[in-house]
């Protein structure tokens, strides 16, 4: 059962890809309805730090490229 991710899943079967990196959960019945709200809820209140975004971006590619 997949309580959260399902985008990431949708597109990895879009690139074909035959392996995504997932975690597996022990969760009780109430703990995975729980989770799967929540899960939902963070996409709607996430939002981007404009001033710190960059920055991050920045520091990922100079590791990527040192």
């Amino acid at each position: 059962m997949v309580i959260a991710g399902h985008g990431r899943i949708k597109a990895a079967q879009q690139l074909d890809l035959s392996f995504v990196p997932a975690l597996r959960l022990d969760l009780d019945e109430l703990a995975k309805r729980a989770y799967g709200l929540f899960d939902n809820r963070l996409g709607e209140l996430g939002g981007w730090d404009k001033v710190i975004l960059p920055l991050e971006l920045q520091d990922l590619f100079d590791i990527v490229n040192l």
